[in-house]
């Protein structure tokens, strides 16, 4: 099984540039995931993880697959919020 870094992050977040051009130079396959803009993107940031903070790093969070899975039911979940 091969492991998986994914990124939660935004396109104008420095940290999340900088993790990515790292990954990057040493050949570290990853999936970055761009949270949403505004209020919805720090509430999917703070269900998933905890914190308010950007990039969050997952090494091998079980499959993509489950990822998405988390991402979707917490996306959900702060819409009826």
């Amino acid at each position: 099984m091969e492991n998986t870094v994914v990124i939660l992050g935004a396109d104008w977040c420095s940290g999340c540039k900088t993790i990515k051009k790292k990954l990057k130079e040493r050949n570290i396959r990853y999936k970055y995931v761009c949270i949403p803009p505004g209020q919805a993107g720090w509430d999917l940031v703070e269900n998933l993880t905890g914190r308010r903070a950007i990039p969050q790093v997952f090494y091998h969070f079980g499959s993509l697959k489950e990822f998405n899975k988390a991402i979707e039911l917490t996306t959900h979940t702060s819409e009826i919020n």
